[in-house]
């Protein structure tokens, strides 16, 4: 069959088979952005398979690095001042994420001299993929306009040298954290009405992040698709943002403590008036001022366009919205913080890990496809893709309700590439209610229910569906009530060192076929 061909070529227990793991290096690991790249590698079956975890830290006998330990981390000790340290932590290694802390030391020149110690270090031990975590050079994109953005520049000439050295590299660049903006901005004025000052206009783009939450999804993907990104930069963040859309997802968290006010742009000197009563320097108060203004006045990330730097990695954009980084980060109860969880239409799934089979399928022959995505971040970025391939065609919709999707019983091949997997959670053996309504609409979309209307499948057509998870779990959600399947499971991949890929291919039966079964049971 020529898509589960396609497929198995794309697997990377096919490649990865009898081989050892290899070492990923993670400076940062107690930190935010290490020990999100450690939770989010070490929690992916995928990942997991394919690299082993030496975490950098400077005192490996602290709590936070013996909790790495008991997560199957190798704890090292290195210091970023000291090469021949970082020479010892780097041997061996296949790829590292290097993170320097420019606010440790408030120096550019000591955070350059970090960075390119460690890049030297990754030359000399033969590192194949170093991923800088960098950012934007503001003076020169500013035309020198802005030239007191230090930790932004710093970074920048990092990346610099490491393109100098002919190191094979990707640059990952995080957004506007969104943990910046609560302490700084957000204030409960008389009467109970939120504001949000900033010295920016309310409509201005902010790409925002997470960095615990999301650092480790981008770097993921960058690991498990090297060659694609290999000189890139990846620009890290969940979307653009402007402070009215803030300010309105902060008061829908805390609407009980009051109305809603206004985003507001306040005199430049007043911003930094605030931050001096904080306790920050003079030079310390420029530097987030011109931070700020960077976003107006030339983009964070100069106008970059975020959907092809992440579709360009294949991540599960199931990423933290400002509004859910509320939810938890100012200590809702239970019951609130249940009842603000994304619901499946908000939760937009790239399909990984295999977004080149459109193509490989194209030239297969499969001249009619009709790929399908929540997000239109995505659905914009691959129509662009794949426009000069020709018989792709990007549809936005949600699985569980396919209006958009072409006629009844007009499709004969139906691919999942991760839009089942996200909908499961909870005990395998004992779904929660919600796994079962949401997995079995979207399946019975696919199929075919007798009072749906869109019946997606012609019959006798197939439905391929690729997952690490056990065939006698997966089973009972694929033929859930109203469905009837002829189910065939393919083992794709895998290794002593990982789970099995199962490819599942269902056959749908005809509305008699499934009477017949039905009738025997």
């Amino acid at each position: 069959m020529g898509i589960i061909d396609s497929i198995r070529s794309k697997m990377p227990g096919a490649h990865t088979n009898g081989h050892a793991k290899k070492v990923l290096v993670v400076f940062g690991a107690t930190g935010k952005q290490g020990g999100s790249v450690i939770k989010s590698v070490l929690g992916d079956p995928t990942a997991a398979s394919m690299f082993s975890i030496r975490a950098i830290t400077r005192d490996p006998s602290k709590p936070a690095a013996q909790e790495l330990v008991k997560m199957g981390c190798e704890c090292v000790s290195a210091d970023l001042d000291d090469k021949e340290s970082l020479l010892h932590a780097l041997q061996g290694a296949y790829a590292v994420y290097a993170v320097t802390n420019f606010w440790e030391k408030k120096s550019a020149a000591a955070e350059i001299q970090q960075g390119k110690n460690i890049a030297d270090a990754a030359k000399a031990c033969g590192v194949q993929h170093l991923i800088w975590s960098s950012l934007m050079n503001v003076t020169e994109l500013s035309g020198g306009k802005l030239s007191k953005v230090a930790h932004f520049d710093s970074k920048a000439a990092v990346e610099q040298y490491i393109r100098e050295q002919g190191l094979p590299a990707t640059f990952f660049m995080p957004g506007f954290y969104m943990s910046n903006i609560p302490g700084q901005s957000l204030n409960n004025a008389q009467g109970g009405v939120w504001n949000l000052a900033l010295p920016i206009p309310p409509d201005a783009p902010m790409p925002l992040f997470d960095a615990d939450a999301d650092t480790g999804k981008f770097v993921k993907g960058i690991l498990l698709h090297r060659d694609r990104v290999l000189g890139a930069r990846v620009y890290g963040a969940t979307g653009y943002y402007t402070p009215q859309q803030i300010l309105a997802d902060f008061q829908a968290v805390k609407a009980r403590d009051g109305p809603g006010g206004a985003a507001r742009q306040v005199p430049e000197e007043a911003f930094k008036k605030v931050l001096a009563a904080k306790g920050l320097p003079a030079p310390i108060q420029d530097e987030m001022l011109e931070n700020m203004l960077l976003m107006p006045q030339f983009g964070y990330y100069g106008g970059a366009d975020l959907g092809e730097s992440q579709a360009c990695i294949y991540i599960l954009l199931c990423m933290e919205s400002i509004r859910e980084f509320y939810s938890v980060s100012i200590g809702l109860s239970t019951e609130t913080k249940a009842a603000s969880k994304r619901s499946i239409e908000e939760c937009s799934w790239l399909k990984f890990p295999w977004q080149t089979i459109p193509e490989d399928l194209s030239r297969r022959g499969y001249k009619d496809q009709v790929c399908v995505d929540f997000s239109p971040v995505v659905v914009a970025a691959m129509s662009k893709r794949h426009l000069d391939v020709g018989g792709i065609t990007w549809k936005r919709a949600d699985v569980r309700q396919m209006d958009q999707i072409p006629s009844e019983e007009s499709v004969d091949v139906a691919f999942d590439k991760g839009t089942l997997d996200p909908m499961i959670h909870g005990s395998p053996w004992d779904p929660p209610t919600e796994v079962l309504d949401n997995t079995c609409r979207y399946i019975r979309e696919v199929h075919f229910e007798r009072l749906c209307v869109f019946r997606v499948l012609k019959p006798h057509a197939t439905f391929i569906y690729v997952t690490y998870r056990q065939p006698h779990f997966i089973k009972p959600l694929l033929n859930c009530e109203g469905v009837q399947w002829d189910i065939k499971v393919d083992v794709l991949g895998g290794s002593e060192r990982s789970l099995d890929y199962h490819g599942f291919v269902p056959k749908k039966a005809t509305t008699s076929e499934a009477g017949s079964a039905e009738a025997k049971t």
